[in-house]
């Protein structure tokens, strides 16, 4: 038996969600609607060193099944003007990574029902 599957993402979804997101349209098992992705693919190691500082050191990278890194590009990006809300493009499925989503009208209001407080 094979049932729909539809994947509902935004700007902070991160890592796992990547992840589970990537495999999905690299099998072709699903939709993944919403926004692109954050597009953290890194994990990284604090390695702790004197007077309560440490070193973060980036000792794994995600990928999708296909080969697809999920980090973002910081290339282009100037680190300091980031910030939590900036946008990036949406772009269609099967291209490079942060995961991509496709823009669908039932994401606005699924957002509004799911925010909206309960009538109980």
């Amino acid at each position: 038996m094979t049932v729909p599957l539809v994947i509902l993402v935004n700007n902070n979804s991160a890592s796992a969600t990547e992840i589970v997101s990537g495999a999905v349209q690299d099998h072709d098992r699903g939709l993944i609607v919403g926004e692109t992705t954050f597009g953290k693919g890194l994990v990284q190691t604090v390695q702790p060193l004197s007077e309560n500082t440490g070193l973060a050191l980036t000792t794994a990278r995600y990928y999708t099944p296909s080969g697809r890194l999920i980090q973002r590009d910081y290339k282009s990006i100037s680190l300091t003007n980031i910030t939590t809300s900036a946008k990036f493009p949406i772009i269609r499925r099967k291209l490079s990574s942060p995961i991509a989503a496709v823009r669908s009208p039932a994401v606005a209001a699924s957002r509004r029902t799911l925010s909206s407080p309960s009538p109980n």
